[in-house]
């Protein structure tokens, strides 16, 4: 938009709550049934806790979490910067989803949930395994829908997705899809409660080794490629240095053996 006065349109209508929710209030006020908003994840965090009390006074009852990303195409390197797009000669901003969208959904199911409790809310894009659908569940939401899972798996992953919820369920103990329905709620915290709860401090919470686990140095050496300056080799072993370690976690993550784990020490 050019002109600040300007009034937006198609998706660019969400990235103007107090236009979007005047619009929504309009559709209820001459529908008169419930309505719902599709959140766009152009709307940064904090625009969006500014916009949910505007939509709450409009009357809107329900959300979709979320719409597609604005993106352009990757640039062909081997083609003087061309458009990788086939056919094409120029490139825009388009609307993209894909896996990486799921975090982007998970931010705005748990704001939706934390801040608008009143609200049905329905996830949207980036969920591509059955486990995704009840992560966004335990944050509130309510519906999945499963537009990428079906892109990446085929038609039948609905099917794959309901037979895991079946399976998961029984396993834990839950009769009815409400039981886990907003459980991850109450571990949702504001930034400032997660970093005095969490304060890695060196020498405290450090890199463990299960030796057990570990294959040794002769066969795996990932742990010392990963530039950590509090792994060392001793022994043909790898050992931790308590001092050195900032317990980022990384050896963790990368140890394909899941022989590294952090661990408090007195």
């Amino acid at each position: 938009m050019e002109n600040k006065d300007e009034i937006p349109s198609g998706i660019a209508v969400g990235l103007v709550p107090e236009v979007a929710a005047r619009a929504a209030k309009k559709v209820k006020e001459s529908i008169g049934i419930p309505v719902a908003v599709k959140i766009t994840p152009e709307l940064a965090l904090f625009h969006m806790l500014k916009a949910i009390p505007l939509y709450k006074k409009a009357g809107v009852s329900a959300f979709t979490a979320n719409h597609s990303f604005l993106s352009v195409a990757p640039p062909d390197i081997y083609n003087g910067g061309k458009t990788s797009f086939p056919h094409m000669e120029t490139t825009a901003l388009f609307m993209t989803q894909g896996p990486w969208h799921r975090f982007a959904t998970y931010r705005n199911v748990a704001m939706l949930g934390k801040y608008f409790k009143d609200a049905d809310v329905m996830a949207c894009a980036g969920l591509t395994i059955p486990e995704h659908c009840i992560e966004v569940m335990m944050f509130g939401a309510k519906a999945v829908q499963l537009s990428s899972g079906i892109f990446l798996n085929g038609v039948s992953f609905p099917g794959k997705v309901l037979d895991f919820m079946k399976t998961y369920m029984q396993q834990q103990g839950y009769s009815r899809v409400s039981d886990f329905t907003g459980l991850g709620q109450k571990y949702l915290v504001e930034m400032e409660e997660c970093q005095q709860e969490f304060k890695p401090q060196v020498g405290r919470l450090i890199a463990s080794i299960d030796r057990e686990k570990c294959v040794g140095l002769s066969k795996c050496k990932i742990c010392l490629d990963n530039w950590c300056y509090a792994t060392y080799e001793e022994d043909g072993k790898p050992m931790v240095d308590a001092r050195l370690c900032s317990s980022c976690n990384l050896c963790v993550i990368r140890c394909p053996h899941e022989a590294r784990s952090l661990q408090y020490i007195d």
